[in-house]
C-alpha cells in the first residue's frame, strides 16, 4: 500500500536532501553572492559598496583575460575528450579478451588525484629531464611555456579524465539492444551507416550529460592548474578559479574575489541549465 506524500514522516524523509543540498550548495553561492556587494580583505570589518565590484568587472582586463582563458580551456577538453572517449568507450563495450586488458590499463589515470597527476606530469615534461629530452625532435621544446601551457594542460586534464566519460559511454553502449543492428545489417547497412543512424542517436543522452560534466568541471577546474603552472607564466593558464585564488588569498581582495567567483557560479547555472535543465535545450534542438 502506497503512503500519501502528506505523511509528516515521508515529507521529512524527502526535506533531508533537500536541507543537504541548501546548507552546501544554496547557502555557500548565496553567500559568495552577498559578499560581492563588500569591500573586504578577510581580516578587518566589511564595507558596504553595492554593485561597485560589479562596475570594476566589467572594465577588468584581467577578469576578461581569465573568461577567455576558462573558454579556451574548456573547449579544447571538451573538443579532445568527447571524440576519443566515445570511440574507446564504444570499443571496450565489444567482447574480446585484448580489448578487457586494455580497458583494465586505459582507466588507470582515475585512481590519481589531479595533485598526483599534476606533479607526474611535471616531471614528465621537464625539458632537462623529461621524456621529452630523450625525442631528439622535441628535446627543448618546454610544453609550459607561454606559447604551449594551456594546450599542455587541456591535454594533461584529458589524459586524466578521458576514462571517466570512457565509462559512461561504454555502459550506455552495451544497453542498445544489438537486434537494432541485425535488422540494419539485413537492409544493407554498413558499420558507418548504423553509427550515424544507430548508435549516435541513442547515445545523445549521453553525450550531453558527458558534455555537461566537462563543460562545468572545465570551468570550475583549478588543482591541477595551480600545481603545474599556478596560472603562468605570466597570466598564460589563468583561468577564472585561479584568478579568484590569486584576488581572494594572495591580495587579500576578497570582496571582488567573491565577484569574480559569483560571476563563476552563475555562467555554471546558466551552462547547466542550456545542457541539461528542462530536459536540455541543446538536447530538445539536436532531437
Amino acid at each position: 500500500m502506497m503512503r500519501s506524500t502528506r505523511d509528516p514522516g515521508l515529507l521529512l524523509l524527502y526535506s533531508i536532501p533537500l536541507l543537504f543540498y541548501g546548507l552546501t550548495v544554496l547557502l555557500p553561492i548565496l553567500g559568495t553572492l552577498l559578499l560581492s556587494f563588500y569591500r573586504w580583505d578577510g581580516i578587518g570589518g566589511r564595507e558596504w559598496i553595492g554593485l561597485a565590484n560589479w562596475g570594476q568587472l566589467l572594465r577588468d582586463e584581467h577578469f576578461s583575460h581569465a573568461l577567455k582563458i576558462s573558454f579556451v580551456f574548456t573547449l579544447a577538453a571538451w573538443v579532445v575528450q568527447t571524440p576519443v572517449a566515445l570511440g574507446l568507450g564504444i570499443y571496450f563495450a565489444q567482447r574480446g579478451l585484448f580489448r578487457q586488458t586494455a580497458a583494465v590499463f586505459a582507466f588507470l589515470p582515475l585512481l590519481f588525484s589531479s595533485t598526483a597527476v599534476g606533479i607526474i606530469w611535471l616531471y614528465m615534461l621537464d625539458p632537462n629531464l623529461g621524456i621529452l629530452y630523450y625525442i631528439p625532435p622535441l628535446r627543448g621544446l618546454n610544453p609550459l611555456s607561454e606559447s604551449f601551457a594551456l594546450a599542455t594542460l587541456a591535454l594533461v586534464t584529458s589524459w586524466q579524465y578521458i576514462p571517466f566519460h570512457t565509462l559512461l559511454y561504454q555502459a550506455a553502449y552495451q544497453g542498445i539492444p544489438h537486434e537494432l543492428y541485425e535488422a540494419a545489417s539485413l537492409d544493407g547497412a554498413g558499420e558507418w551507416d548504423a553509427f550515424w543512424h544507430i548508435t549516435l542517436p541513442l547515445l545523445r543522452p549521453t553525450i550531453i550529460t558527458s558534455s555537461f560534466i566537462i563543460v562545468v568541471g572545465s570551468l570550475t577546474y583549478f588543482d591541477l592548474i595551480w600545481v603545474m603552472t599556478q596560472g603562468g607564466p605570466g597570466y598564460a593558464t589563468t583561468n577564472l578559479p585561479v584568478y579568484l585564488y590569486r584576488l581572494a588569498f594572495q591580495s587579500q581582495n576578497v570582496g571582488y574575489g567573491a565577484t569574480v567567483g559569483a560571476f563563476l557560479a552563475l555562467l555554471a547555472l546558466g551552462l547547466s541549465w542550456l545542457l541539461v535543465g528542462r530536459s536540455g535545450v541543446l538536447g530538445r534542438r539536436w532531437s
